[in-house]
């Protein structure tokens, strides 16, 4: 969806519900920074994962989350932001992904020589989970369009484009 605001600036909306990989969202992104038309990546969530959420003052939270490759990608684009709408209510939330840790617990055994064994007692980062806190819901007139510039950015899997870049600002 393209949108156009009062002073003429456009902005793109995409809307994915689809899974897509790394380098189709960087193509895409590219063409809307080659067209001067900063992109807005919105995903959906489903009213079952919000209720199964553990609620909090803000919003919910998600644990063991498995977010799609497209979402991590979007995130980082958003310098730290994932917007999400849940389709049947069509409610905002702001949702920001954070690493999962995993608790291993303590455990002891007596071998069969008669000596004590241990092994856990840590935690660890989940490989493939996160931890989606989501704040809201958010309504609609709170939020902003906020244009901005962004580096180019790399991680180990992915590649964020330099360029024209917008994000969603908004408040409960």
């Amino acid at each position: 969806m393209l949108v156009w605001g009062r002073s003429g600036a456009r902005t793109a909306f995409e809307v994915q519900h689809q899974p897509l990989d790394f380098g189709p969202i960087e193509r895409r992104t590219l063409a809307y920074i080659a067209a001067n038309v900063p992109v807005i990546w919105v995903a959906l969530i489903s009213a079952k994962a919000l209720a199964d959420a553990k609620k909090t003052p803000a919003g919910r939270v998600v644990n063991k989350y498995s977010a799609r490759p497209w979402e991590k990608w979007a995130h980082a684009y958003a310098m730290g932001a994932l917007w999400f709408v849940e389709p049947e209510t069509r409610q905002l939330w702001q949702g920001t992904l954070k690493d999962h840790l995993i608790e291993v617990p303590s455990s002891s055994w007596y071998s069969s020589d008669g000596k004590e064994q241990s092994a856990g007692g840590y935690t660890r980062y989940s490989k493939k989970g996160r931890t989606l806190h989501l704040v809201g819901p958010v309504a609609p007139v709170t939020i902003s369009i906020q244009p901005f510039t962004r580096e180019r950015w790399s991680s180990k899997t992915f590649t964020v484009p330099g360029g024209l870049a917008a994000k969603l600002v908004g408040t409960t």
